[in-house]
């Protein structure tokens, strides 16, 4: 053997041995890291045991540590996370049935989101879907948290796409993804026509009675008082009613046309059903604030002292004569 060989077999037995050594010390770490983890599992510490078993898995990874991991994640109300470390663990061998038997647990409890390609969609070349940035293909689900995610698809050479979905647990919701436009045919689309002017707000109550209470005698203004708060309370109670049936149509709108289906809704959708509620707010303070008004003024009015009465004698000139008739007013 020539010296450069001999060289060049003492250089790789010299780099093997060093591999080995790291390999050996981020085993001794990691099954130490595990031993704490199930030590904070045992007092109940599944925030703590979860970093020290994520730590474990990416310097010794074990079957066991996944299912451990899964179970923190379950244990800390975490359900998606949990679902897809218990599918991980689902393909080792080892744990096939623990993980089967987890993932049947947790089916009725987590939400799931699935992706079904459309058939223009099935067509697009390099077409990917995702949901909050993780990839899904077509056909398949994904465990999500409740609340609301993005599922988006995009191609290059097209506009993509995404709609919102509002996720429930224990409850599945289905995405289909349209075809995709080609960035050519969208630059050539006419522009989207404008969103519908809002409707006019209702006129400010007439200034009328406001008027009144300046002719009328400062002594007692009971009852101009009384009088303005019952226009101004059913003026409120309108404003109300009309308020509240823009907002039923505004959710009839989102919930009964192709913007929403089921608990799917795109972005259309959501933000008609967001301003039907912000309305239907507007109309139950408008309403209440008229019932509140036209009471007072009510109240007002029947408590009102008695007016003075004033009386006249008037003469009406008739045939041979005068007639004279008392008149009184109030």
């Amino acid at each position: 053997m020539s010296p450069r060989t001999l060289g060049v077999v003492l250089a790789l037995a010299l780099a093997t041995a060093g591999e080995s050594r790291a390999f050996a010390d981020d085993k001794s770490r990691g099954e130490l890291l595990f031993r704490e983890a199930r030590n904070a599992m045992d007092e109940q510490d599944f925030s703590l045991a979860r970093e020290k078993l994520v730590e474990s898995q990416k310097l010794s990874p074990g079957p066991g540590t996944l299912l451990n991991l899964a179970y923190c994640y379950e244990r800390l109300g975490l359900l998606a996370n949990a679902y897809r470390e218990y599918q991980h663990a689902l393909t080792l061998a080892e744990h096939v049935r623990a993980a089967r038997q987890k993932l049947a647990e947790l089916r009725a409890r987590v939400g799931l989101v699935s992706v079904v390609l459309s058939r223009d969609a099935s067509t697009t070349s390099q077409l990917s879907a995702t949901v909050d940035g993780i990839v899904v293909r077509g056909g398949e689900s994904i465990a999500v948290d409740e609340g609301r995610h993005i599922v988006r698809a995009a191609a290059p050479g097209y506009t993509s796409w995404s709609v919102q979905v509002l996720a429930k647990d224990g409850e599945s919701a289905q995405v289909i993804i349209p075809g995709l436009v080609s960035e050519r045919k969208q630059s050539s689309a006419p522009a989207p026509a404008p969103a519908p002017a809002p409707a006019p707000a209702p006129a400010p109550a007439s200034a009328d009675a406001h008027a009144s209470l300046a002719n009328e005698s400062s002594s007692d203004l009971r009852r101009p008082i009384g009088f303005g708060l019952a226009a101004l309370g059913v003026a409120g109670i309108g404003t109300g009613i009309v308020l509240g049936l823009g907002a039923k149509r505004a959710y009839a709108d989102a919930t009964t046309t192709a913007h929403c289906k089921d608990s799917v809704c795109d972005q259309y959708g959501m933000d008609r059903i967001d301003s039907a509620k912000a309305t239907a707010t507007w109309a139950t303070i408008a309403t209440g604030a008229g019932v509140a008004a036209v009471a007072g003024g009510i109240y007002l009015l029947v408590t009102n002292p008695s007016d003075r009465a004033t009386a006249a004698m008037v003469a009406t000139p008739i045939p041979g004569g005068a007639r004279l008739d008392l008149t009184r007013t109030f």
